[in-house]
């Protein structure tokens, strides 16, 4: 199978999206003169630590940690692996990789249910500073969290794909293949959200309603299509019983005590501030990826200091990425938001017609939400500097790219109007 040149056309933007995060995280370790870096904005405290050793003299990279700066470029190795893997992969491998990912964040689910049944001595437990709640293989209940509800529009879509086109089936064998299909569906949401509610993450629980609302546009986009009022009733029993299971009283209890957390909705937000504050004071170039803490601690006052509380990260990641990257670390965020807001309203136009496989048309718009939720996310948090979740994250995107070779997976068939196709895509065609 060839690759398509319109795909290729499509994914030339994320690609040098990748070659320039690379470049960025390889440019903050190059060696400078001292009559360069010393002159650098907030690199005061360090000339004069180094004068201490007679070290002021010695070549030094933009980054005031550059060993942080180059296992932070490591760090997003996996990311880009799978971003640029999902990439190439076809329509229908892409299907089999989220389901890949599904299976892993019922994987998750069902071991953070364990642990709460272990109680906190439970051995299912490889992190210390966790007894009470559910995390899976995370050491951060957010972060866990973080997983389950960016699956959830994911469920959604595979459990729409099946109600658009297997229920309506004359086949009483498809047809009950089919509704065992969707309640292994409706059982995997039902799990999803009882591990939701075990992690007691106050954000989770929160953008958990986002994804079932996410979920629900979903099936309100395509209310008009034959096949849609056969699963409508289930999505709806599914999200019922989700919203029953939030709303019971072991939910609430557990919820109720995570309000007296260590680091509360304003200490957050004063610490972006502080994060920003200190960021003008290294820019243009910032401190370099992974200083937040050397940073934070040159700038921090005793009052700015939270008792019982490590501050390891700014909990918003566009103030974190502006003191670490400075101009250029946003100039790119601004890009990958454009890019996929572009994308976004194109998966989202998209129509289910004939010849395109439902799931391959849902599969991208529960992307977009996917996508939103951890982006919002990360406004209060950090769950995109875990790999499995930025990992996760890096498939959405690439879920909103054309597959390659679109359009010739079933020639018999052909699409009559291929999703992720522009005008002048078109045009090409017709000319060609």
């Amino acid at each position: 199978m060839q690759l398509d040149r319109n795909a290729l056309r499509l994914h030339r933007g994320p690609l040098f999206f990748c070659v320039a995060v690379v470049v960025l995280a390889l440019l903050e370790l190059v060696p400078l003169p001292a009559i360069i870096w010393t002159h650098l904005p907030g690199r005061a405290a360090a000339v004069s630590a180094l004068k201490l050793i007679g070290g002021e003299s010695a070549w030094q990279s933009v980054s005031l940690t550059p060993d942080a700066s180059w296992l932070g470029a490591l760090s997003l190795i996996p990311a880009l692996s799978v971003f640029l893997c999902a990439l190439a992969l076809g329509a229908k491998e892409r299907r089999l990789l989220t389901l890949v990912a599904l299976a892993g964040a019922l994987l998750n689910a069902l071991l953070g249910l364990a642990q709460i049944s272990g109680g906190p001595d439970s051995p299912l437990r490889f992190y210390e500073g966790n007894s009470t709640e559910a995390v899976g293989f995370f050491a951060n209940r957010d972060h866990f969290a973080a997983l389950l509800y960016a699956s959830v529009p994911f469920v959604g879509a595979w459990v729409l794909s099946l109600s658009h086109g297997s229920l309506r089936r004359t086949s009483s064998e498809r047809q009950l293949n089919a509704f065992l299909a969707l309640m292994f569906g409706a059982c995997v949401s039902i799990i999803l959200l009882i591990a939701e509610v075990m992690a007691r993450s106050r954000a989770g629980i929160a953008l958990t309603f986002v994804a079932l609302v996410g979920a629900s546009l979903l099936l309100w986009r395509e209310r008009r299509s034959a096949g849609i009022a056969s699963g409508a009733g289930l999505v709806v029993a599914v999200i019922g019983a989700i919203a029953t299971l939030l709303i019971s009283d072991f939910a609430i209890s557990r919820l109720a005590s995570r309000f007296g957390g260590n680091l509360h909705v304003l200490e957050r937000v004063a610490l972006a501030g502080k994060t920003i504050t200190a960021g003008l004071t290294v820019a243009p170039l910032g401190a370099g990826a992974g200083a937040f803490v050397p940073l934070f601690a040159m700038f921090a006052r005793p009052k700015d200091l939270i008792a019982n509380v490590y501050i390891n990260h700014a909990h918003n990641d566009l103030a974190e990425i502006w003191a670490e990257t400075g101009v250029i670390g946003l100039i790119l965020v601004g890009v990958m938001l454009v890019w996929i807001f572009r994308r976004s309203v194109d998966v989202w136009r998209q129509n289910i017609e004939g010849g395109v496989a439902p799931i391959d048309v849902l599969l991208p718009r529960a992307a977009t939400v996917s996508i939103a939720l951890l982006a919002v996310h990360s406004l209060f948090d950090f769950p995109l500097r875990t790999s499995a979740n930025l990992s996760i994250f890096a498939v959405a995107c690439a879920l909103l790219t054309a597959p390659p070779g679109w359009g010739q997976l079933e020639p018999q068939t052909p699409p009559t109007s291929a999703p992720f196709e522009t005008k002048r895509a078109r045009r090409v065609g017709r000319v060609s």
